[in-house]
């Protein structure tokens, strides 16, 4: 007999993820064998903090086979426009050219204005997707990842 659980990702423990996690990488492999080469699934979070130690932004990344999908890069209203952005993706990056990540991928809805901000990040659009949610896009970004980093 099985059992389905529903649960937000703060519940589950690291070794149910782990488990979860590697099963798929090791489905992959039969499919792909040549991904040996790839790091095992794996999450990141980068935060930036004011003075006080309050998150003032952050950045969420996974890393899959070579590629670090971005999942969110978020600045607080009150600390935009000081490159804090520019900052907490170069962390990403520099940590995603460690790993041997070649490419980036991140997404960003029109209505989110970010998107000359992944332009002047090197990013290229490659995707959109039209109507969601309804009545806006979602425009998909990717970048090629130099395995050495300048800042």
């Amino acid at each position: 007999m099985y059992t389905t659980v529903l649960m937000p990702p703060m519940l589950l423990s690291p070794a149910d993820s782990k488990a979860f996690f590697d099963q798929i990488y090791e489905d992959n492999l039969v499919k792909i064998p040549d991904a040996s080469f790839a790091p095992r699934p794996s999450a990141h979070y980068v935060f930036s903090k004011d003075g006080s130690g309050s998150v003032v932004g952050g950045g969420f990344v996974q890393f899959n086979f070579d590629v670090a999908l971005i999942d969110v890069i978020w600045v607080s209203r009150r600390a935009r426009r000081l490159g804090l952005g520019r900052e907490i993706y170069r962390a990403i990056e520099r940590l995603a050219a460690q790993k041997g990540m070649r490419r980036a991928i991140v997404s960003t809805f029109e209505f989110q204005g970010a998107i000359p901000f992944w332009e002047k990040m090197g990013f290229e659009s490659f995707a959109v997707l039209s109507d969601y949610p309804e009545g806006q896009r979602l425009i998909y970004f990717q970048k090629k990842i130099s395995l050495v980093q300048r800042d």
